[in-house]
């Protein structure tokens, strides 16, 4: 298992996922920093979670850094 590789992976595919770190409670790797991933808030496609969208449409497309095992961890978890 390969961490960075897998981040890559993500990176590359423009996956996203469910980040408790977000207030969307999604984001996407944008950049990959030594053990740092850079993500960026994205919209929440979730029905029942549109709240947050609307609540949050200030901070999408902000970005948060978070450790790398974190969002590995977020992705692949």
């Amino acid at each position: 298992m390969d961490i960075k590789i897998d981040l890559l992976k993500a990176w590359a595919d423009k996956r996203t996922f469910s980040c408790n770190g977000s207030p969307t409670c999604r984001a996407k790797l944008v950049n990959l920093m030594n053990n740092v991933a850079v993500l960026e808030v994205v919209e929440n496609e979730e029905s029942y979670m549109q709240k947050y969208n609307v609540e949050h449409a200030d901070k999408i497309g902000t970005t948060f850094r978070l450790s790398a095992q974190y969002a590995w961890n977020a992705i692949y978890f």
